[in-house]
């Protein structure tokens, strides 16, 4: 199978993305790679012996994730958030151990290595591209354009192409066709789409190109999802910008899109020169077989959506499984289903469609792979440029390691106490063993904790919940959920200073 550039495959047709903010994620990513510096004292809110909370590890756990309703309070946040850290260092001893499993250290590699493909994006791509001033105007002007569509999605190839052959000889049919298709379907589907949606990038493309009449036929149009989707146009309305300041907000968004859409363009130039001659050969035994255990995982996990349907093992006990047989062959190099194994520890398979079905599973299986053979090596090329020599990226790390070590301890101290009959396993009686535990260890360890109070009191923080998720990414939450450990707001424990000092 030859590459296809498909640098983001997480786009769906008017598909609505619940608590989502890509925007506000994108700029976070941005500002960490371009604009990072050395921590100061001045970022510091909170340190707990030798780990420490920034303005922007607080904003980000407690604003990009979903706190439960009792845990809004501002004290009681960062309480969380320092006992996390307290739990960290109170496992030291058995760190170790834990992280170097193979879930867990290959979850860490995953990360780290998404977040140096995304550096390399920005060092390639997005510091590079450039918009010109006349292309701003033009879509400028496009962009207060609204319009209604009536449209159909084409699930196969082939009927699209038949489609775009009527289009092709016979334009003057169109609408006959369009009365066809919604007679099939005995409602006509209509939408209504604005520049600010973020729908299919062929979609936007196609409509904010040029300016569009009434009565436009417009594809078929081949999706990120692999369907084909045709339009018409069945009305407009323009809505004028009249204050100056809407003017400016318009201009600014249209151009950081078309600095967005230059940059998509770079990366996928980027991503075909760096695949060219590379094809992927897939051995056919050993194909159906994971194929089969893929789609059978599939149907029993009862996915609703597939792009966050991930693969995490190839079960090694399946009878019908040789981990030393040989998956596919890519660039003289052989990969036995084992390699395959420990690369889906750090990189999950991502589907480009949602709509998985037995008819589409195993090509969709095929794609995924390949996705997941192209990160690879735009992996090994980030390695090579030493993008894995970032403080951000470390900085990260380290935030995902105390969180996954503080949710194994504790869940090993309750599990202990469970079993040693010191509580039952029920809710409110592990709740409340939890919030004695974490209230000692707050006392422990309480000459090595340290708050800023200067810089906390000028933190506030919304009370809207926002979940930071990128679909169709190996890794879509790159913040680690909040952790839910104590209910009390109470910092009396905390050494705490108008200037910050480290403690000795």
């Amino acid at each position: 199978m030859n590459f296809q550039n498909n640098s983001d495959p997480s786009h769906g047709f008017f598909d609505p993305k619940s608590l989502l903010i890509l925007l506000l994620f994108f700029v976070l990513f941005i500002n960490g790679f371009s604009q990072y510096k050395p921590l100061d004292n001045s970022q510091i809110v909170a340190q707990i012996g030798n780990k420490t909370i920034t303005i922007e590890d607080f904003l980000q756990r407690s604003e990009l994730t979903v706190r439960p309703v009792y845990l809004k309070d501002k004290n009681t946040t960062i309480n969380n958030l320092i006992s996390e850290k307290i739990l960290a260092l109170e496992a030291a001893g058995s760190a170790i151990e834990f992280l170097n499993k193979p879930g867990i250290a290959g979850k860490l590699r995953g990360i780290k290595e998404q977040m140096m493909r995304e550096a390399l994006y920005y060092e390639v791509a997005f510091n590079k591209a450039q918009v010109d001033t006349a292309e701003i105007k033009k879509a400028y002007r496009l962009s207060m354009r609204e319009y209604e569509l009536e449209f159909y999605v084409l699930k196969t190839k082939d009927l699209a192409q038949k489609v775009q052959t009527v289009l092709d000889s016979m334009p003057d049919l169109s609408d006959e066709m369009f009365k066809e298709f919604a007679g099939v379907i005995s409602k006509k589907p209509v939408h209504r789409i604005n520049y600010d949606d973020t729908d299919d990038e062929a979609i936007h493309k196609a409509l904010y190109s040029e300016l569009l009449d009434t009565g436009t036929v417009l594809g078929p149009l081949r999706l990120n999802d692999g369907n084909y989707i045709i339009m018409k146009v069945t009305d407009y309305i323009d809505y004028p910008l009249i204050s100056s300041e809407d003017q400016r907000l318009r201009w600014n968004k249209v151009q950081n899109k078309l600095h967005q859409a230059a940059a998509s363009k770079l990366w996928q130039e980027f991503q075909a020169d760096l695949m060219r001659g590379k094809k992927v050969e897939f051995d056919p035994n050993s194909f159906e077989v994971l194929k089969n255990l893929a789609f059978e995982m599939y149907l029993s996990s009862n996915a609703i959506d597939s792009l966050n349907f991930q693969i995490a093992e190839i079960v090694p006990s399946k009878p019908e499984i040789n981990p030393n047989a040989p998956f596919f062959v890519i660039d003289d190099q052989t990969w036995t289903i084992d390699d395959f194994k420990r690369e889906l520890l750090a990189h999950p398979l991502i589907f480009r469609t949602r709509n998985l079905t037995k008819d589409n599973f195993a090509e969709q299986f095929k794609l995924a792979i390949v996705d997941l053979i192209r990160d690879y090596y735009l992996t090994q090329e980030s390695y090579k440029r030493g993008l894995d020599q970032s403080p951000e990226i470390d900085r990260t790390l380290a935030i995902w390691q105390d969180a996954l070590i503080a949710q194994n301890q504790i869940k090993t101290v309750l599990e202990e106490a469970v079993s040693n009959g010191i509580i039952n396993d029920d809710p409110e009686e592990l709740a409340q063993y939890r919030e004695i535990y974490v209230k000692e260890l707050q006392k422990k360890y309480s000459p090595k904790i340290w708050i800023n109070r200067k810089i906390y009191d000028q933190i506030s923080l919304t009370k809207v919940d926002f979940f930071a998720f990128r679909p169709g990414m190996p890794h879509p939450t790159t913040i680690p959920a909040f952790p839910v450990l104590i209910q009390s707001n109470d910092l009396t424990y905390a050494n705490q200073t108008a200037d910050f000092t480290k403690p000795k």
